[in-house]
Order: C-alpha cells, then sequence, then structure tokens
C-alpha cells in the first residue's frame, strides 16, 4: 500500500506539473499559502489514512512542488510557517523527553555523539571531494553536517508514536504523553 501510494505521488510530481502550476496560480498570497497547506495536508491525511507515513507523503509533495515555477514562491510564503511548526516540533519532543534518564544511558550517549559526529565529519569531506571541493571547503561541509541530527528526532517520534518503538519500563514516557 505504501509503495503504491508513494509511487502514485511521484508519478504525479514527474507527470502532473502542469496541473499544480495550474493550482497554485494566483496573485493572492493568502489564498496561494492555502492552496499549498491544503494540498499537503490532504495527501498527508490520505496517506495517514491509508497506514503511510504523513511525513514521509508531505516530503513527497514538497519534491513535487519542487519541481514547479512556484518552489521560490512557496519557500518564501511558507517559511514563517514553517519555523513555527519547527518550534513546536522541538517543543514536543523536549515534553517527551525524560531528563533524569539520561544518567543510566551516559556511556552509550557519549559513544554515540562521537560515531555520528566522526562519521559525519569524514562523510561530509569525503563527499565535498568528490564534488571537486577545495581541501578546505570539503572539510567545512563535513563540520557543517555534525549539528544536524533532526530527522532522527522525527523518525523516533514517528516510531514511539506509532507504537514499534518498545520502552523498557525505565524508558516509558511520561505520564502527560499522549498514547495513540
Amino acid at each position: 500500500m505504501a509503495f503504491g501510494f508513494l509511487g502514485g505521488l511521484t508519478l504525479l510530481s514527474w507527470y502532473a506539473t502542469e496541473q499544480v502550476e495550474r493550482l497554485f496560480a494566483t496573485d493572492s498570497d493568502e489564498l496561494f499559502l492555502l492552496r499549498v497547506v491544503g494540498v499537503t495536508t490532504l495527501i498527508a491525511g490520505a496517506a495517514l489514512a491509508l497506514g503511510v507515513s504523513e511525513a514521509v507523503a508531505a516530503f513527497f509533495v514538497g519534491t513535487a512542488f519542487g519541481s514547479t515555477d512556484h518552489a521560490h514562491r512557496i519557500e518564501q510564503v511558507v517559511s514563517p510557517a514553517r519555523d513555527l511548526f519547527a518550534a513546536f516540533f522541538f517543543l514536543s519532543i523536549g515534553l517527551t523527553t525524560d531528563l533524569t534518564l539520561v544518567a543510566d544511558v551516559a556511556g552509550l550517549l557519549a559513544v554515540a555523539v562521537v560515531l555520528t559526529t566522526a562519521g559525519k565529519l569524514v562523510s561530509g569531506t569525503a563527499g565535498g571531494y568528490l564534488y571537486g571541493f577545495s581541501r578546505r571547503r570539503a572539510v567545512r561541509v563535513g563540520v557543517g553536517l555534525v549539528p544536524r541530527g533532526e530527522f532522527s528526532l522525527v523518525i523516533a517520534t514517528l516510531a514511539a508514536s506509532a507504537g514499534t518503538a518498545r520502552w523498557p519500563p525505565r524508558f516509558r514516557r511520561s505520564r502527560w504523553a499522549t498514547s495513540s
């Protein structure tokens, strides 16, 4: 089901660019924003109803929008809402994080930080070299990758909310967290 739905979105992004262009043809920024948010919400809702990750479906919608002439305008009009929702996303992650449990996994956390930092530095620098960047620019690419871990939080949150993450008793979510 997931492959069929996401495959259909991919085909739409390739072959329905003209229809998407017409859908968003308006001079009003308010109507434009409503159309972008409406289409994204509609497709994410359909994905959720079919048992597909709404986050992944929204990503595919973004790739479809990115192939249109409206991509720059979408970024410009949507960016304030994106920043607001990003703040709420991290607020929700913070609400479900119990910092008193960090001491129990401090060793594992330290190893993970060292390994992921080294991995991002090496892979980013190597990628920079592959693209023909100078040594300095390649290292900057590697260093730029180090603070990028938000997608891991997205995946962890989706797994926890879908009930696929098995939390040992000492890692249970707080009593204020809602269950799905």
